[in-house]
């Protein structure tokens, strides 16, 4: 029983290590692709908020064509500001991506630490297969000799019976009589017949 459940154990053991090395594998390459594309599309989306909202600022020359330091000084400042916001959102996006990928790294660990795993429980359930079958084997191997055992011991048996086994004799005594016929006296021979014993009378 104990090869048995040892054997059941090694073939789940291999199914479950397969699939979640396949699941893990699955989950990591998700999350490394996520992460690439969160990183370009935040960038992307604060570029997008930072042109449109240069395209609207103020204009540094006025209709006439003079400018006004005050204008001019308002251009700068959103510049400034939206560089910044550029810069904090790009460094949030760098920071995600980091985690995103670690996750996906350690997913990946144990995806390949499971890949590694299943050919072990591949191999011990292939052992467990190979050990019960020989077990089978000498199981029967054991049975079949005590089967022919048994039969040699009966045969053997009745062949002594039948040398020691010897037909019942019968002991007559012959009448004197018949002594002419050198029977003797006692003998263990066939026992006369009716009219001989009449005719010896």
């Amino acid at each position: 029983m104990g090869s048995i459940s040892d054997k059941k154990g090694a073939q789940l053991s291999a199914i479950t290590s397969f699939v979640t090395s396949v699941i893990l594998f699955s989950v990591g390459g998700i999350l490394y692709a996520f992460s690439e594309k969160e990183l370009s599309s935040d960038v992307g989306l604060v570029k997008e908020n930072f042109t449109n909202k240069l395209a609207n600022a103020p204009s540094q020359v006025l209709p006439n064509g003079k400018h006004t330091k005050w204008r001019k000084l308002e251009s700068i400042l959103k510049i400034i500001e939206y560089n910044q916001i550029l810069r904090k959102e790009k460094e949030k996006a760098r920071k995600r991506k980091k985690k995103l990928k670690e996750s996906s790294k350690i997913i990946f660990i144990i995806g390949w630490v499971s890949i590694v795993v299943c050919p072990v429980f591949v191999c011990s359930a292939i052992y467990y297969h190979i050990k019960d079958k020989r077990k089978e084997i000498t199981r029967n191997q054991v049975i079949n000799s005590s089967e022919q055992s048994i039969q040699n011991d009966q045969y053997e048996s009745y062949h002594h019976l039948n040398q020691d086994y010897s037909p019942p004799q019968i002991f007559v005594e012959v009448p004197r009589s018949v002594h002419s016929r050198n029977v003797s006296h006692y003998d263990y021979t066939e026992p006369p017949s009716y009219e001989e014993v009449m005719k010896g009378n």
